[in-house]
């Protein structure tokens, strides 16, 4: 079904500002499958989701189910940040990997988000790696694999 609505919205902006709201509603059931389906579609078209990056951040801040942040996480992973929303974007991650109770995968993919990040702003390597360090001692297998490989890529 996920991928019936992925070539549906396709690259219609209209369509996927209606998935956006969907994520951004109150209905937790409908916007954990709406998140699905964000971050599937940015595999394909990550350029949509930047007009939205600040609101969905943003809704970080409420209380919501922990498969729309991976979800919105996840597409983050394929975007090109724009640089005005580095701000708010790495004290999400760094908010995430400070946070013993965030999940794995959230974890992973605010890593990898801010490695890219990084890549940009080397002021912030330093931290990063820092935190990155802490955060691998704690973490299981899929955490320290990302961690090293992020680790080893900071290294050259």
């Amino acid at each position: 079904m996920t991928l019936k609505i992925v070539d549906y919205v396709g690259d219609n902006r209209k369509r996927y500002k209606e998935i956006v709201q969907v994520v951004l509603g109150s209905d937790d059931v409908l916007a954990q499958r709406a998140a699905w389906v964000l971050g599937t579609i940015a595999e394909s078209r990550p350029n949509l989701i930047i007009p939205y990056i600040d609101k969905l951040l943003t809704h970080f801040n409420n209380p919501i189910h922990n498969a729309i942040k991976r979800n919105t996480m996840r597409a983050l992973t394929f975007v090109s940040i724009p640089k005005k929303n580095y701000g708010k974007i790495v004290d999400v991650c760094f908010e995430f990997l400070l946070n013993p109770k965030t999940p794995p995968a959230i974890s992973i993919h605010a890593m990898i988000v801010l490695h890219e990040i990084i890549k940009e702003e080397e002021d912030l390597k330093r931290e990063f790696k820092l935190v990155l360090e802490d955060f691998m001692k704690t973490g299981g297998a899929g955490v320290k694999s990302r961690g090293r490989r992020i680790l080893k890529e900071l290294d050259r």
